[in-house]
């Protein structure tokens, strides 16, 4: 790729990216997202899987994470699941950092966005398997089941913007991805002098490119295009880096410190991986604790004008935001029985009752 010390100062385009795209689809997402559950439904365990037991304590009883939403006129959990509800994704609710609705998983599809060098597409499209499978689509099934609860969890917290995720493959150490991502997160502090910005990104692309596939200099023009070019047709909440082996367990570089998982999530989230018969207990493949957050409201971030760290009315089609401050011309009433949802009229939340109902009980 050709590059030199000005390259890192130039707006950058994702027209000039030279790692090959390819999408995959919500179906595809879906597809994973049910055979997941539906193992877990049709072989059921004792206690539950291990992610079944962790939504059990985050989400029921007097114990699940809860967080002080507009003025702190609720207290409400940040993933509701009924009791003696199946483990469904219709029967998950989550707790959006944009607008403050809960909203079930079921709705919130997504697509991943793979990002790979050309030599690694043809690496795997010259694999054989004696099913007769399409390696690289097999491939992509096996990646995204082995982190879906992760990719669940993160892609949920969002109402709007969140539903397209891209997946950067690179042949990287853990070391070099963590230096990367704190190059990326210094960039965003916008407190580097343009001789300062060159000279970091020199010392970088030295450090990565003759040992690395794809270069940071690739893999760099490819983050701040996701993040500043309009031609991308969205901006990411987050950006997941995938091994193409087994050198780092993902993680995901966050474009706004409001997008990260609260600790009080994280912290108790399983660290195996839940196959039966399996009885290590880090042997996930990903690593909340070595993910990052870009700086809020960064120059290296293009703004798309979606709602963040809003209050809106529980219908989903609503568009009515709360106002700020107690006396705001705009109060919300809120769910009498559950106390977690805020609807701007009783007819809103006639309508939004029967998939409010799932969810909706009085607290423990």
């Amino acid at each position: 790729m050709a590059h030199n010390k000005w390259e890192c100062t130039r707006i950058p385009r994702i027209a000039l990216s030279e790692l090959i795209h390819e999408e995959s689809s919500e179906s595809f997402g879906e597809k994973v997202r049910d055979a997941i559950f539906g193992d877990i439904q049709s072989n059921p365990r004792v206690d539950g899987s291990p992610h079944e037991r962790w939504f059990r304590d985050v989400a029921q009883g007097p114990n699940a994470v809860r967080a002080k939403v507009t003025n702190s006129r609720l207290n409400g959990r940040l993933i509701a699941w009924k009791k003696d509800k199946p483990f469904d994704p219709t029967n998950l609710f989550f707790r959006t950092v944009d607008t403050s609705r809960l909203l079930p998983m079921a709705l919130a599809d997504f697509r991943i966005q793979w990002y790979a060098s050309t030599g690694f597409w043809q690496w795997l499209e010259g694999r054989k398997n004696p099913e007769g499978h399409d390696p690289k689509k097999l491939w992509k099934t096996i990646s995204v089941t082995m982190i879906l609860f992760e990719l669940l969890l993160i892609r949920n917290m969002h109402d709007y913007g969140g539903a397209d995720i891209p997946i950067i493959i690179v042949d990287w150490s853990g070391e070099q991805l963590d230096r990367a991502m704190a190059y990326w997160v210094e960039l965003s502090k916008d407190e580097w002098t343009k001789a300062e910005q060159e000279r970091r990104y020199n010392e970088m692309g030295e450090m990565s490119c003759q040992r690395s596939n794809p270069c940071f200099y690739q893999v760099d023009l490819l983050v701040r295009s996701l993040l500043s070019d309009p031609e991308v047709g969205y901006v990411p909440r987050f950006i997941i880096f995938k091994a193409n082996g087994m050198q780092f367990k993902d993680r995901a570089l966050f474009t706004d410190p409001s997008f990260c998982p609260p600790q009080a999530l994280i912290s108790t989230f399983p660290t195996e991986c839940g196959s039966r018969g399996c009885n290590d207990k880090d042997c996930n493949s990903f690593e909340f604790s070595a993910c990052r957050s870009l700086m809020s409201d960064s120059s290296i971030v293009r703004d798309d004008a979606l709602p963040q760290k809003t209050v809106r009315c529980n219908l989903w089609p609503c568009n009515v935001a709360e106002e700020e401050g107690e006396g705001g011309t705009r109060s919300f009433m809120k769910c009498q029985r559950c106390k977690e949802v805020l609807y701007c009229c009783k007819d809103h939340q006639m309508v939004d009752w029967s998939q409010h109902k799932l969810v909706c009980e009085v607290p423990s």
